[in-house]
């Protein structure tokens, strides 16, 4: 079946998000061949919130069993369209600014909606009421009764990530930490005045202005990332092939069958290392048996692994000082900044994002935080232009990216070119920022090595 384009077809999109009836949320999907969980998150989604208030946005998937399940469902959701340029600029749609058919994309919605969500194959969002789990139409009434109480407000939903090779049980770990570190990565819905000029992201991406006074504690994401390991595997391994990131002729079958460090063409790219130490981690018996406490649902029944994970978990989502933190938290201009996260992909799902020490593919704007940076474009270590921005709005002026894509003005596009002339057409081009509060670490990230 064929597609309109999100890219080369924006009136035709708009056409039909303008055909859509006003709903209160709309849930907006960016997928790739992520078939294994894409019927049950229709399902789903479509039963909490109608199946009208689905947007699907398809990164050109080739696997035929994507399509079969399209075919099922093209005529009941909002819409299903391509978008992107396949293997690279996956998250580019998460920034309204990035292209000007993004930013009529992002209008419409705005105008056919209150509310709009970005939620991933493998989020499933949930309400959980002190010991009862919530699902289906509830759930919208539930997140309708909350917004309406909160009018402008972002609704953060929060990560309960499952155990690795099980559907069945969600990690809690053996403290408190566990569980907010799922509150910071967690989804959230925007209200769509906001998000139409806003990037979207993780929790700890989400801005400011909008942070209500009080969050609310109930509305979880089970992220059902690892439950089964061949398809995080997958994933990981389309993360990194996205960004180019493998030695010629690396396929998936390599991945699976001896995934080793020395497969990727840059040894220095921390996202990508992140990735493949998570893919090693998988096939290491411990990475599955120690996940410490775990929660898991008979029907709407919550079960736990043992008494301390029930009291940790209720412990945490009752207690008016744990609300208090959170909010608290999400109020803070330097949260996501301490949390080394500027948004989206950076470090998500690893351990090796430490933005002082290391090289980082790509240029992410600290959008949360909004924090003015000193910002430098070099190419071969000689910096070509440098400033510190006085508003935030600057930054895009220069240049705009995400992990894989950056885009630069004309003027600094001419110098660019010569540069490369006289170098023969190699070199390395970098973005480098400093951030200006001192207690905050440096960062320097190298963006492209460029071949004629």
């Amino acid at each position: 079946m064929s597609y309109i384009n999100l890219d080369f077809d924006i009136d035709s999109v708009v056409e039909k998000i303008q055909l859509i009836k006003r709903k209160e949320f709309f849930v907006i999907l960016k997928t790739k061949n992520e078939v294994e969980l894409l019927e049950d998150w229709i399902e789903h989604y479509g039963k909490m919130f109608g199946y009208e208030s689905i947007i699907i946005l398809d990164n050109y998937s080739d696997e035929p069993s994507v399509h079969e399940v399209y075919s099922k469902y093209c005529d009941k959701v909002g819409l299903i369209a391509t978008f992107g340029d396949g293997d690279r600029g996956h998250n580019l749609i998460h920034y309204p600014e990035s292209r000007k058919s993004y930013s009529r994309f992002y209008e419409a919605v705005k105008e056919r909606c209150r509310y709009f969500g970005f939620f991933d194959t493998d989020e499933f969002l949930v309400f959980i009421d002190n010991k009862r789990l919530v699902t289906g139409e509830e759930v919208r009434r539930r997140a309708s009764t909350w917004c309406n109480f909160n009018k402008g407000k972002v609704l953060h939903c929060y990560w309960l990530n499952s155990v690795p090779g099980r559907s069945d049980r969600y990690v809690l770990g053996d403290s408190f930490l566990k569980i907010f570190d799922g509150v910071k990565k967690g989804k959230y819905f925007m209200p769509s005045d906001v998000g139409c000029k806003h990037p979207s992201g993780h929790n700890s991406c989400s801005p400011i202005s909008c942070a209500p006074h009080e969050v609310s504690m109930n509305f979880w994401l089970l992220h059902r990332q690892s439950s089964s390991l061949e398809r995080r595997i997958k994933v990981n391994y389309n993360k990194i092939n996205s960004r180019g990131m493998f030695k010629e002729n690396v396929t998936l079958s390599d991945i699976l069958n001896n995934p080793r460090h020395d497969l990727l063409a840059h040894g220095d790219n921390g996202v990508c290392n992140s990735y493949m130490q998570q893919i090693i981690n998988f096939f290491n018996s411990a990475s599955l048996s120690d996940q410490g406490e775990w929660l898991s649902f008979q029907g709407e029944k919550l079960c736990f692994s043992s008494d301390k994970a029930e009291s940790n978990f209720l412990k945490f989502i009752k207690n008016s000082n744990f609300k208090r933190w959170v909010s608290l938290y999400f109020k803070s201009p330097y949260s996501c900044a301490m949390n080394k996260q500027p948004m989206i992909d950076i470090g998500v799902y690893g351990e090796a994002y430490n933005l002082g020490v290391e090289k980082i593919s790509g240029w992410v704007l600290d959008t949360a935080s909004e924090e003015v940076p000193v910002v430098a474009l070099k190419w071969n270590g000689e910096i070509l232009f440098e400033f510190s921005p006085t508003v935030r709005e600057e930054v895009k002026g220069v240049a705009f990216s995400e992990a894989t894509h950056f885009y630069l003005n004309d003027d600094l596009m001419g110098i660019l070119r010569e540069k490369i002339r006289d170098c023969n057409g190699g070199g390395t081009l970098e973005l480098v920022f400093r951030r200006t509060n001192k207690r905050l670490r440096n960062g320097v990230k190298s963006v492209a090595h460029i071949t004629n």
